[in-house]
């Protein structure tokens, strides 16, 4: 991910015009996007199993994220108003059980 893109993506997003909202969203999905296709190649790539789950797992944290941005910006769009995409808390208890 570029800083730059992320940068003007926060700046578009902090925004009051919803189309330059819109626009903050839509680079957004797009380094989403990116995120998900590096994620996905690298789990192509594994040695290990260990490995491979691991990159999946992280290219399937960035679709979502896609979805929950396409989410937000459908209801901007639609209904001129923002959602909060809710957050489930066993995706983040995975990583933190100790064996």
């Amino acid at each position: 991910m570029k800083s730059a893109e992320l940068a003007e993506a926060v700046a578009l997003v902090s925004s009051k015009s919803r189309a330059k909202i819109a626009e903050g969203l839509e680079i957004a999905e797009k380094i989403e996007s990116d995120s998900i296709e590096f994620y996905s190649r690298q789990a192509e790539k594994a040695q290990s199993t260990e490995q491979r789950n691991f990159f999946s797992f992280l290219a399937g944290q960035e679709k979502e994220h896609l979805e929950s941005i396409g989410a937000i910006k459908k209801a901007l769009l639609e209904k001129g108003k923002w959602v909060s995409p809710k957050l489930g808390k066993e995706k983040f208890n995975a990583f933190s059980k100790k064996d």
